[in-house]
This record gives structure tokens, sequence and C-alpha cells, in this order.
């Protein structure tokens, strides 16, 4: 039942690793730079 050489951590599996870790970096810049808008309000109010 063997096709070809045996299955290693491809390329491809690691690239999508590095893809959602850019995503989740991105999300995270998303909610803060929306926290530090959010302040900067408060600070303005007060």
């Amino acid at each position: 039942m063997s096709r070809g050489p045996t299955p290693r951590p491809s390329p491809s599996q690691e690239g999508k690793w590095v893809s959602g870790v850019e995503v989740n970096t991105r999300i995270i810049n998303i909610n803060l730079a929306k926290i530090s808008k959010k302040v900067i309000r408060l600070f303005l109010i007060t």
C-alpha cells in the first residue's frame, strides 16, 4: 500500500502554517487598532 516515498511534513503544510500565523497577526493588529481608537476616544472625552 506504499505510494511512492513516505510522506514527510511537506512545504505546502509549512506554508499553510505560516499563512495562518500571518492571518492571526493581521487579526491581532486590527483588534489592537480598534482598542487603541477606543482608548484615544476615552482620553479625548475626559
